[in-house]
């Protein structure tokens, strides 16, 4: 600011100064997200061990014109995770990778709009014990407005995960109310819910994984045979195996292979 200015805002109303003041605060800048408000948070900060662990991220757009970010194949891939164990040791948790089809990771928020998306941390890790974790995501590339700028920094959250003692009530509870959604009509929080139960990797949910084989649509059903194939108990496999009479040949050919990994160890691809 010069010096004529500095004298003409001394010389200006209170009112005046505090509305120019507020004005320069909200413009928008190619290096501030004041106006874009980022935000990673834990749905649950408190699970016990093996339960579904979830990260919401939330993306308000407060600028004059659109915003856009990409998240990745799939709207995963574009995630970067690490996660500090109890013991102080840090993982620095491998992207989402999948083959096959997948939702398109451009996202666009108009102006006065928001975004919200659920992160499955459990495809990515399983926590092995109980204790606190604390949890590191970030976005693996910037935030743009629609003319091009680029917003800086690159969004990121810390967040803490009290993991306690594994307790059976407590997880068959979750897998039911999992398994309800998954045989919902609601296509997407079908899908949602069978996902989530798919890595509950704990002999509590194989009866839980059989209803939704049992009676789920054609893409919960493969992920219920992967939970199953992953779980890998004698429960399991008798599950899988009064499964094989089924006439569907696709779905008799993955629960075949799911058989095959238990059986030799080695992980098939299985339609998930």
């Amino acid at each position: 600011m010069s010096i004529a200015q500095a004298r003409r805002w001394r010389k200006a109303p209170y009112s005046t100064v505090a509305v120019a003041l507020l004005a320069c605060s909200l413009a928008p800048t190619a290096k501030g997200t004041g106006l874009v408000p980022v935000s990673f948070a834990l749905l649950e900060s408190s699970v016990s061990l093996h339960e579904p662990v979830y990260v919401n991220l939330a993306v308000r757009n407060g600028l004059p014109e659109a915003i856009s970010l990409d998240l990745g194949f799939d709207r995963k891939e574009g995630f970067r995770f690490s996660v500090t164990q109890p013991d102080a040791s840090t993982v620095n948790l491998q992207p989402y990778s999948r083959g096959g089809l997948g939702l398109s990771g451009l996202i666009v928020i108009e102006p006065g709009q928001g975004f919200d998306q659920q992160i499955l941390l459990n495809e990515l890790y399983q926590i092995p014990k109980p204790g606190d974790y604390w949890i590191v995501v970030k976005l693996a590339t910037p935030i743009r407005t629609h003319s091009g700028r680029k917003l800086e920094p690159t969004p990121w959250g810390r967040m803490m995960l009290r993991v306690s003692d594994r307790d059976e009530k407590r997880l068959a509870d979750v897998c039911e109310r999992l398994a309800k959604k998954a045989i919902d009509v609601d296509y997407q929080a079908a899908r949602a819910a069978a996902l989530a139960l798919r890595y509950v990797h704990d002999p509590v949910a194989v009866p839980y994984l059989d209803i939704v084989l049992t009676r789920g649509d054609s893409g919960t059903k493969g992920f219920a045979i992967a939970g199953l194939a992953s779980i890998g108990t004698t429960d399991a496999v008798n599950r899988l195996t009064s499964h094989l009479k089924t006439e569907d040949a696709q779905l008799r050919s993955q629960i075949q292979a799911a058989l095959a990994q238990i059986r030799t160890g080695v992980k098939l691809e299985v339609n998930d």
